[in-house]
């Protein structure tokens, strides 16, 4: 069955005429590695994109599956020699053929995210709903939820001043997020008294989705008036051009590593917004520019670092984040074997593609357990610290933690109750 004939007029796509074939993202490509078929990496994805562009094919069923298994994890992007970017190109793909051209568990995730997720109330209410059916579809088998205590929101002070006696280094707004917000508020008060022992003014900007799952899932429109509406609550001056230094945070931090890119890469295109993406940066990157003490409650444990696929390919800020894991860890980080391939989780893929999410996950699991289970796994994305809290089960004697959270207990001691 063909669905369209050309959805897609030749040009609307960037990057399709780059491709060298060159095959160097094969090896990185998570889906390659599950079923090695061309259909399952960049290049294949790019030259059947190339066809329906050009009209020498139609948008099949069987060629659309191909491109909605991606991930859009960008390990290709860091393997290119061409320089594409395979987020840029399936975002122009999806966003040109989703509205009309979708199974149900894509229309759901629209959905959720057009709703739901991008409307702080209207999350919350949902949020709730599952708190109280969440026993029931554990038991049903349902993987990847959120737990018990994740559901329970603590508060957040407006602001948190630095540590007496320490020097007044600047001051910070850290992005609260939307999912983050309301799942991983532990994580964000966490950065806050990291950052206020070390001498920064910390304030939290106002809840909010910045539109990194919309890009994911090629909502392209939605994804940036998202991004403008968060450079606005953390600029806190409407969009106008104009620089008010007097008013702006000296220092944005953004401890999600998928945030942090959709932040990033877009609003440094656009002049307006250039300021945000240059003040952008998270808690490990900024506290890398310090010169640290000794940590006063070095970690015992040796750690796994998992970075986020973002992390390592769109904010490129894992060595300052491992430097830091290894300056208060005793045993240091743990040097992982295997391939080091997505989690799976990738923004609302376990929705999606739940079995090829699942494949992935056990992958990354057999991973860690092969560099001899550490009983402490650090990651830096709310997707991939739910995946692996999922991964690893909550009675294993076994802690998934935010990097932040490692440093926060090293530096300023156990967390107050």
């Amino acid at each position: 069955m063909t669905i369209s004939s050309n959805p897609m007029p030749s040009g609307e796509i960037p990057g399709l005429e780059t491709c060298i074939h060159c095959g160097l993202c094969l090896p990185v490509c998570p889906t390659y590695a599950i079923d090695r078929r061309e259909s399952q990496n960049p290049r294949g994805r790019i030259a059947a994109l190339r066809r329906v562009s050009e009209e020498r094919a139609p948008l099949t069923p069987g060629l659309v599956a191909g491109l909605e298994d991606c991930l859009v994890c960008r390990a290709c992007e860091s393997a290119c020699p061409a320089g594409i970017s395979m987020e840029g190109l399936l975002l122009s793909h999806r966003t040109a053929t989703r509205p009309t051209h979708a199974d149900r568990a894509t229309r759901l995730e629209r959905w959720l995210l057009d709703e739901v997720i991008a409307h702080p109330e209207r999350l919350e209410l949902g949020l709730g709903a599952l708190r109280a059916v969440r026993g029931g579809l554990a038991r049903l088998g349902m993987r990847d939820l959120p737990s018990k205590e994740r559901l329970i929101p603590r508060d957040l002070p407006d602001s948190i001043e630095p540590d007496p006696g320490q020097r007044v280094r600047g001051s910070v707004t850290i992005l609260r997020g939307c999912v983050t917000d309301r799942l991983f508020r532990s994580e964000t008060l966490a950065a806050g008294r990291l950052l206020a022992h070390f001498g920064y003014r910390v304030s939290f900007g106002a809840p909010g989705c910045c539109g990194a799952l919309h890009r994911h899932a090629g909502l392209a429109d939605s994804a940036l008036r998202l991004s403008r509406e968060r450079a606005r609550d953390l600029l806190r001056e409407p969009l106008s051009g104009a620089t008010h230094d007097a008013l702006t945070p000296h220092v944005i931090v953004s401890d999600s590593a998928g945030c942090h890119a959709a932040l990033l890469e877009p609003l440094a295109e656009e002049p307006a917004l250039h300021d945000l993406a240059r003040r952008l940066t998270d808690t490990p990157s900024l506290l890398s520019t310090l010169e640290l003490p000794p940590p006063a409650h070095p970690i015992e444990e040796p750690v796994a670092f998992f970075p986020p696929c973002h992390q390592s390919h769109g904010t490129h800020t894992v060595s300052a984040t491992r430097a830091l894991l290894e300056h208060v860890t005793k045993a240091g980080v743990v040097d992982l074997v295997g391939e080091d391939f997505c989690c799976g989780a990738a923004g609302m893929y376990v929705m999606r593609r739940p079995e090829k999410s699942h494949e992935l996950g056990e992958r990354a699991r057999e991973r860690w357990e092969r560099s001899g289970s550490p009983r402490i796994i650090a990651t830096g994305n709310p997707g991939c610290l739910l995946r692996w809290e999922s991964l690893i089960g909550a009675g294993a004697n076994v802690e998934v933690v935010h990097p932040v959270t490692l440093l926060a207990r090293a530096f300023c001691g156990p967390e107050p109750l």
